[in-house]
């Protein structure tokens, strides 16, 4: 671990930032090295410093990943309804173990092996580590998991640079590849 003193100084807010880290955390800066090129599963060396994404940006992939479950869901439960499945009453949580079965997969899946979901894709985001690199199979489990928290996809609303709750527990950042 290095003194707080030998760690980087950001050029645009003057916050000391962690090693490694290719954004500032505070204020979304780049910080200057690219990090390392990883090949494996599309991640590659981006020719421009790593900028975070925006928080619009950031609430078009959710509201994106949101419609394209709900779809996949409805699909899925139509399918259940159809096949005269038991439901049990209305406090059944069939309803809710499909949805969180069908959310933990899309996120774990998507942003493990591509890096993003189909939100990300459209708008041109990525995740990453805080190298720059791929996340591990734990970081991404992590900003799965930390999903359902009341009120999470706010916290990108109201933290500095857009860097929400599963962004700082998962030690990982989105950025923008276009």
């Amino acid at each position: 671990m290095t003194d707080e003193s030998e760690r980087p100084l950001c050029p645009k807010c003057g916050g000391r930032a962690r090693e490694h880290e290719l954004v500032c955390e505070q204020c979304g800066a780049p910080l200057g090295a690219d990090g390392p090129a990883e090949s494996a599963a599309g991640f590659g060396a981006i020719a421009r410093p790593r900028i975070l994404a925006t928080r619009a940006a950031r609430m078009m992939h959710f509201t994106i990943d949101f419609v394209v479950l709900f779809g996949l869901n409805t699909l899925i439960w139509g399918a259940a309804m159809k096949r005269e499945m038991p439901v049990g009453d209305p406090a059944d949580n069939s309803m809710f173990a499909i949805w969180s079965a069908l959310l933990a997969s899309y996120y774990i899946l998507c942003e493990w092996t591509f890096g993003r979901t189909l939100g990300k894709w459209i708008v041109g985001s990525r995740v990453v580590n805080m190298s720059g690199g791929r996340p591990s199979l734990l970081q991404i489990l992590a900003r799965t998991f930390v999903r359902i928290l009341p009120f999470e996809p706010l916290s990108v609303l109201v933290s500095p640079a857009a860097v929400g709750w599963r962004d700082r527990l998962s030690a990982t950042r989105t950025i923008r590849t276009r």
